[in-house]
């Protein structure tokens, strides 16, 4: 998975955006034409799935295009502030070994976003967002009806191609024993594309999942990402896997 760094930008590609322009009309069009570029550079960048150059040189050209669509000009701020989309991030466990601990915690660090498809996840760029729980326990959630929201927030519309939830850490204590008992952490970024649309609510359902795999020699509990349910305005899109 891949993922690049959106920057200031101010011109280029037919995207340019005056610092000083206090028309609403001219900065509601100028916003306008960054959406537009940005829309259809997306649909490149998705073609180019398996092509590596051409990824190379449309990935900077779409991050300008999103950075154009960042970049506010003086007259748009009250309009674009009314059509911005509002994003909730949920944790929840499907069900396995979960009812062999007393508690799980875990440790989050930011929340992530791609900006883009086709891109490394190591790379620059992610959008980092600031998680509402520093913790949770997830023998809280194993039932999978109810789940923790981690993140909430309002968006200005844009597209999304992956996400990183990153658990910094995981303790897990055993119901039998009561005695702590390490849990590798296999969570990591996935792809998964969505969008945050002018008065619309995106949630993302991230499903987590604790396996007992010491019937495997040198392995013990793993944490793992079984899969998400994304939903908008509470009407389901997307559920991987399937069921």
């Amino acid at each position: 998975m891949r993922v690049g760094e959106p920057g200031k930008y101010e011109s280029g590609h037919g995207l340019g955006i005056l610092r000083s322009n206090r028309n609403p009309l001219r900065a509601g069009i100028a916003v306008a034409a960054a959406m537009a570029a940005a829309t259809a550079l997306w649909a490149g960048l998705a073609r180019a799935d398996s092509d590596a150059a051409q990824r190379r040189e449309l990935v900077p050209r779409y991050l300008k295009a999103v950075s154009a669509q960042e970049h506010v000009p003086d007259g748009a701020g009250e309009a674009l502030s009314r059509s911005e989309g509002s994003l909730e991030v949920r944790v929840k466990d499907h069900r396995n070994a979960i009812d062999d601990f007393r508690t799980l915690d875990l440790s989050f660090g930011a929340l992530r976003l791609a900006p883009a498809p086709g891109m490394e996840s190591s790379d620059p760029g992610w959008l980092e967002l600031a998680p509402l729980l520093d913790r949770m326990d997830l023998t809280r959630y194993k039932d999978g009806a109810a789940a923790a929201t981690v993140y909430r927030g309002r968006l200005r519309p844009r597209r999304f191609a992956a996400v990183d939830l990153q658990v910094t850490g995981v303790r897990g204590v055993l119901a039998k024993t009561g005695g702590p008992v390490p849990v590798r952490n296999g969570v990591g970024p996935i792809r998964l594309e969505f969008e945050v649309k002018p008065d619309r609510a995106a949630v993302v359902v991230l499903d987590l999942e604790v396996l007992d795999l010491s019937d495997h020699p040198g392995r013990g509990y793993e944490l793992l990402l079984k899969g998400y349910e994304l939903y908008e305005d509470d009407r389901l899109l997307e559920r991987v896997p399937p069921g």
